[in-house]
């Protein structure tokens, strides 16, 4: 049974024909176009890609490497980096440097360390640290070693090199940070303890060399709870070990802690005879000294002393006016063995006489003829005495040198004060006589080294009654004993009183001329003895590299007269050979100019040169070839051994040069022949200029100058030619016996019609091994000149 459904009103039936078929077919239905869901995949990858890629770089760790000497220890994939006691990144990779001097290691940080990988940042391998100062890095047994890091500053870096040691303490660290400078490092370490009253409140943290290599710097730290010990005038010491010190007195021992016995230490107190001073501050900088004693409270200075005798550490006194100011601590031989240096403590009320110009002297009982001096000192001791210097305008000073004795009465003093120097003291002392015509007119205040160290500077005092005695050109000497003085013609004695023969003594005398009268503090020299004193004359030093055969008095010579002679001979300190110094008596102004040379003459005995045979008797002198007078002045001179080579000769005559290639047994002085008669001689010979053959000069008699001719042949006749072949025989060629043993020149010249012309002085000829035959058989005809 079919239900039928209802038509509606609405609703047009269509009849069911075939056109009406046709009609339905016909239809186009067209869907509506729409994004499909399928499209948003790819895009939705594509995103999630983008946000894996920036979260693997935004993740990513930052690569950095580090140099270590040996990669001991550090394992890849292991050995972690740690800052702070958090592990911050981990070694990648340990390669060997392309140089085999050490590793890199690669590291690897978590992005959030970045701010690590600084320029001045630090890294170092922690690893076990046993020692008797300090136990550290015991976690790495069981965790393993690790890198650790200290923060730096500065722009981003990314290569270091590691510390062998854990840099020093942070100074961000609680505590108070000092710096200590001291000569060496003795026993201290990083680690080594700081005591105060040999309680432990601080630490070694640090220690470098300074900048001029002579120091050492050292950096501790003391406890925040324990940092109001230190004050600004506190005393730092070196307590490691134990500290013995004896004479014939007695001994002491000063002990430091167990631990600063095993392991080194520092020790510090506050000086209680000082106003209590402020509180130290992080940075303020304290000397470390050598132990407790060096570190006592005072003002240190020092006083270079020429000897240590009487001086006794801790006994001798440094009194004035009567009143004991300091105390000598130590003594020590100066490095170069000249002289002692005493460590003097000051007492602090005594620092305003610590200044410029303050002068020290060691008084010692003395008993002479001349003085007798210091005998309180025979129950006191032995003590230091000072005079101020200028209070008003001095600046402070800390090191001095001790004078020999009491210093030169003050300028002010009525009367006269000369400086006189000297190359040595002689028997002259504090209190020796100063005599005119063996009167006694003033004394010798005081003496002392120059400032090289080199001469002696002898400070004499004239009494007012006398001082007008002395002039600008008053001459000093050494009057001490007797001064003997001779030669073969004859022996001079001459002395002054009884006195300075036994105490030694200066006298002078004042030539005649106008000059002015000598004024407080003018130098003078002060001679050796009385001839000395009354030869006039310029003086110059000759330094020669050997001084057999001089001596003092050994004459110097010009032309065959005296014209200075040798005052001293010493030693070059600068190089071998000796230094002579000389007086230039006669002609000075001319000798003592730049050019003059001088040489020592000899006997020569030989069978080519026999010379100078006087000297055998008289000794041998020193002779001078002066320079050209408009040369500048001079005074200190190289002097020669030999004879200067002359290239020309003032002589007059026909002057030639011969050329050849080597020098053979030709030297100066040697004949030059014609038909085996002298008609000049060799006057000197050099290298030429390119050194590739010798220069020869000679000197023809001008009686003899037409004989050389433009073909003229020079030769060379020295020593004997001989010559032999199977098939004529052996034959020997020789001159004269003379020019066999000295050697010698000859030539020739060509017959009339092909010697040539006349020749001007300098012509230069070559000069040959041996003659031509044919230049034998030459016979010209020369007029000789007149």
């Amino acid at each position: 049974m079919s239900q039928e459904t209802p038509e509606s009103p609405d609703t047009e039936t269509l009849p069911d024909t075939p056109d009406a078929h046709q009609s339905l077919a016909e239809v186009d239905i067209k869907p509506r176009r729409t994004i499909s869901m399928i499209w948003l995949l790819p895009f939705i990858a594509a995103l999630i890609g983008a946000w894996l890629i920036y979260k693997g770089i935004s993740e990513a760790g930052i690569e950095a490497t580090i140099f270590f000497e040996s990669g001991e220890g550090i394992v890849p994939n292991k050995t972690q980096v740690v800052y702070r006691g958090l592990q911050v990144g981990i070694v990648k990779k340990v390669s060997i440097t392309p140089d085999l001097q050490g590793v890199n290691a690669t590291i690897e940080l978590k992005p959030e360390a970045e701010a690590l990988l600084r320029e001045t940042s630090k890294f170092w391998l922690v690893k076990p640290r046993i020692s008797v100062a300090e136990i550290s890095g015991l976690e790495t047994l069981v965790s393993g070693n690790y890198i650790d890091v200290q923060r730096g500053e500065g722009k981003p870096h990314y290569h270091f090199n590691a510390l062998e040691n854990p840099p020093p303490v942070d100074p961000d660290t609680p505590g108070l940070h000092l710096r200590l400078q001291t000569k060496d490092l003795g026993s201290l370490e990083r680690g080594s303890p700081v005591f105060f009253k040999k309680i432990q409140v601080g630490q070694v943290t640090d220690y470098t060399l300074s900048k001029d290599n002579n120091n050492v710097n050292i950096r501790i730290i003391i406890s925040p709870k324990h940092q109001h010990l230190v004050q600004k005038n506190s005393r730092f010491w070196n307590a490691s070990g134990v500290t013995v010190k004896g004479n014939l007195s007695g001994f002491k021992f000063r002990i430091g802690s167990l631990t600063s016995i095993l392991s080194g230490g520092i020790a510090f107190f506050n000086p209680d005879t000082e106003k209590t001073s402020s509180p130290a501050k992080s940075g303020d900088l304290f000397t470390l000294f050598e132990d407790f004693d060096a570190a006592d409270v005072g003002i240190r200075a020092k006083i270079h002393f020429d000897s240590g005798q009487f001086l006794v550490e801790g006994q001798t006194k440094v009194v004035y006016e009567g009143l004991t100011i300091g105390v000598v601590k130590r003594v020590k031989v100066n490095k170069d063995l000249k002289g002692v240096t005493a460590s003097i403590l000051f007492d602090p009320r005594a620092e305003p006489a610590l200044i410029e110009g303050t002068q020290f002297w060691l008084v010692k009982p003395k008993i002479s003829l001349a003085e007798v001096t210091g005998l309180d000192t025979l129950i006191s001791g032995n003590y230091i005495a000072l005079r101020l210097g200028n209070l008003d305008n001095s600046k402070p000073q800390r090191v001095f040198t001790a004078l020999a004795g009491p210093p030169p009465l003050p300028l002010h003093e009525p009367g006269l004060h000369l400086t006189l120097i000297s190359e040595s003291l002689n028997s002259v002392e504090v209190g020796s006589p100063v005599y005119y015509k063996k009167i006694p007119v003033g004394s010798v205040q005081s003496y002392a080294f120059t400032e090289n160290n080199k001469q002696v500077s002898i400070n004499i005092f004239i009494k007012p009654e006398y001082a007008e005695l002395v002039k600008t050109n008053s001459r000093f000497w050494n009057a001490s004993g007797v001064s003997i003085s001779g030669n073969l013609s004859g022996i001079k004695v001459h002395t002054e009183s009884i006195t300075s023969l036994l105490t030694g003594g200066i006298a002078f005398y004042t030539p005649h001329g106008r000059y002015r009268h000598a004024k407080n503090s003018d130098q003078f020299n002060l001679y050796d003895n009385y001839d000395d004193a009354h030869q006039t004359g310029i003086p110059i030093n000759i330094s020669f590299a050997s001084g057999e055969g001089l001596r003092e008095g050994t004459p110097i010579k010009y032309e065959g007269v005296e014209v200075g002679k040798v005052t001293r001979l010493h030693l070059n300190p600068k190089e071998p050979g000796v230094i002579v110094k000389a007086l230039i008596t006669q002609g000075g102004y001319r000798l003592a100019r730049k050019g003059t040379q001088f040489w020592i003459v000899k006997a020569e005995l030989g069978l080519a040169k026999t010379q100078h045979l006087e000297t055998l008797i008289s000794g041998q002198y020193i002779q001078a070839k002066p320079a050209d007078p408009k040369g500048k002045r001079q005074y200190i001179f190289k002097g020669l051994l030999n004879a200067p080579m002359i290239k020309t000769t003032t002589q007059p005559g026909l002057k030639i040069t011969l050329t050849a290639p080597r020098l053979g047994s030709i030297k100066e002085g040697v004949k030059v022949l014609y038909r085996d008669i002298p008609v000049g001689k060799v006057t000197g010979y050099e290298l030429a200029p390119t050194a590739n053959q010798v220069h020869i000069y000679l000197n023809i008699e001008n009686h003899y100058r037409h004989l050389i001719r433009q073909h003229t042949r020079f030769w060379n006749t020295s020593g004997i030619g001989f010559d032999f072949s199977l098939f004529s025989g052996a034959k020997l060629k020789t001159d004269s016996l003379e020019s066999i043993l000295e050697g010698g020149i000859a030539f020739a010249t060509p017959n009339n019609h092909e010697m040539g012309g006349l020749v001007k002085s300098y012509t230069k000829f070559r000069l040959h091994e041996e003659p031509l035959d044919e230049w034998l058989q030459w016979t010209p005809k020369i007029p000789l000149g007149l």
